[in-house]
């Protein structure tokens, strides 16, 4: 543990105390944080498509839910159609409106 005035971080990762660790070097915090942009990542699951042009309503992750999306073209934005604090399991599309199961 270092310490400034004011300031008190790791310079290691402390494992938990459930832990017996044996023949391990201490793993620096720096090491931790460089990985941790590996470890977040977003997929997205097709829930519709549109029957007439190129547009399609996917699920993905925004913030902790899944949510539903519209990409009006192949490799363009996505743009979040819902807003629910639970996540959406699925989309049944009936012709012009879609019906959202949660």
């Amino acid at each position: 543990m270092v310490s400034r005035p004011g300031i008190s971080f790791a310079v290691t990762l402390t494992p938990g105390d459930n832990l017996i660790i044996q023949g391990i070097p201490p793993i620096p915090v720096t090491i931790a944080e460089l990985a941790n942009r590996y470890t977040e990542f977003r997929s997205a699951a097709v829930f519709s498509w549109h029957p007439r042009r190129r547009e399609m309503l996917i699920g993905t992750r925004f913030a902790d839910t899944v949510q539903v999306h519209e990409v009006k073209m192949p490799g363009g934005a996505r743009k979040q159609l819902t807003f629910f604090p639970d996540r959406v399991s699925g989309l049944l599309t009936i012709r012009t409106s879609a019906i959202i199961l949660s």
